[in-house]
Formats: C-alpha cells, sequence, structure tokens
C-alpha cells in the first residue's frame, strides 16, 4: 500500500509531546519543570506580600489569585513558545531553500515500512513499529521511538484508513498489535 501527500514543515508539533509521550511520560515533565520553575518565585512573592500587609493593604489575597492564574499562564506560554519555536525553524528552512510544505509519502512494502520526506527517505522493518495509535489528525507509527505521521487527510476516506491499518497491523509483531488497541478498534 501506498499513500501519497505532503506534510507542512513543524506541522505535527502540536502532538509531538502526546507522540513522544508514548515513550516517556506525555510533557508533563515538561509542564512540571516550568511549574517549579515559577514556584520558585513564590517566597519572594509571599515576602511581598508580607510587606504589603504589613503596610495595611491586603497582601495575602494576592497568593491565592497569582496561583490560580499561574497554571494557565505556564499552559499559555508553553503553547507560545512553541508556536514561536515552528515559525523559526520554518523561516530558516525556508532561508535554506526547503520548500513548505514538503512532498510525503509512506509505503509498505513486504515487511518493510517506507516514509519519504521531501527528498529524505527513511525505512524500517515492521518489526521496528512499536505501536501505532491516534493523535489529534494523525496517524502516529512510533517506529524504535521515532514517531511518524500519517496526516489522515491524506486518506480517500475512513475505508483507506481502514485498509493502511489493515496491512500494518499484520506486519507488525503481536506484542506490537496489543499495544495499537485504538488502531485494532478502529479496524474492527
Amino acid at each position: 500500500m501506498r499513500i501519497d501527500g505532503h506534510i507542512h514543515i513543524g506541522e505535527g508539533a502540536r502532538w509531538a509531546g502526546k507522540a513522544c509521550g508514548r515513550l516517556n511520560g506525555y510533557p508533563w515533565t515538561t509542564l512540571a519543570g516550568v511549574f517549579l520553575g515559577a514556584v520558585a518565585v513564590i517566597p519572594a512573592l509571599i515576602i511581598s506580600s508580607i510587606a504589603t500587609h504589613l503596610l495595611g493593604a491586603p497582601g495575602w489575597t494576592s497568593l491565592p489569585i497569582l496561583l490560580a492564574v499561574l497554571l494557565p499562564a505556564t499552559i499559555l506560554a508553553i503553547r507560545i513558545v512553541r508556536n514561536g519555536m515552528v515559525a523559526y525553524f520554518r523561516k530558516q528552512l525556508t532561508r535554506r531553500g526547503v520548500s513548505n510544505p514538503l512532498p510525503w509519502r509512506l509505503e509498505i512494502v513486504g515487511e518493510t515500512v517506507i516514509w519519504l520526506t521531501g527528498d529524505l527517505e527513511s525505512r524500517a522493518p515492521a518489526r521496528a513499529v512499536s505501536e501505532v495509535f491516534p493523535v489529534g489528525p494523525y496517524w502516529v507509527l512510533l517506529i524504535q521511538g521515532t514517531p511518524v505521521f500519517v496526516a489522515r487527510r491524506n486518506f480517500a476516506g475512513k475505508d483507506a484508513q481502514r485498509a493502511f491499518l489493515t496491512e500494518l497491523l499484520a506486519v507488525m509483531t503481536p506484542d506490537a498489535r496489543d499495544r495499537s488497541k485504538a488502531a485494532v478498534r478502529f479496524v474492527g
């Protein structure tokens, strides 16, 4: 089976955390790091709050408000940084003559998975696919820790997705099929 389409540079960035999270535990480690960094500021804010209280202002009330704002602000900051990095990455590659979007293709040939992104061709034996799962608008093949994003828009419809997944699941190892519960359910 062969799937042809295109992929924009950095297109999967929004979903990369979830895809890689199959191995390292979703981006909670990143969120925790940013949150803990923000928590390091809290002692200074407590001192400031005490000082304002001594001056007669209700300084202690600022702390619950700060905590209620901190988590959404941290999540927003992560999204802004990620979007900025994707835009910067695209701009740098465009300067180097890399087109956007890039032509993209994935093929299953016998027991080999071959994917091409632009001029780059990669291949792996199907036994290297440790899982296939849906994330957002993609099917993600986790191939020895490398997520390969297969955009659902590149399929003619759900039947084409089922045919692809059926063929892929047939050449994957039994353990990999067991981990690919959502794909097995989708195939029916």
